[in-house]
């Protein structure tokens, strides 16, 4: 569940009134390694009110990342031209190990 606020916003943005869109989700697991990967067409919304584009939900998605994964995780966001592209590690717990 960590992970829906990238998929509903690989989702949300990726919508072109004009043209093609598309959402691509990866997830995998390697190891003690969860990777979540999406690219999507970015089309931003430029006449959004102020309540529709306020960014809370990246910047609550962080902070949950912190709180549940400190120091186990790395994020990346990047906006290429039309594309957006998110990615995300996380190093699990597991066999004795500590987190």
């Amino acid at each position: 569940l960590v992970a829906m606020p990238l998929v509903e916003n690989a989702l949300k943005h990726s919508k072109n009134p004009k043209g093609k869109s598309f959402a691509h989700i990866s997830i995998r697991q390697r190891g003690n390694e969860l990777l979540l990967e999406t690219a999507n067409s970015n089309f931003p919304k430029v006449s959004q009110s102020p309540k529709k584009a306020s960014g809370l939900g990246l910047s609550t998605f962080q902070k949950r990342l912190d709180f549940l994964y400190a120091g186990r995780y790395e994020y990346a966001a990047i906006a290429d031209g039309d594309v957006y592209r998110s990615r995300l590690k996380i190093r699990l717990a597991g066999n004795g190990q500590k987190p």
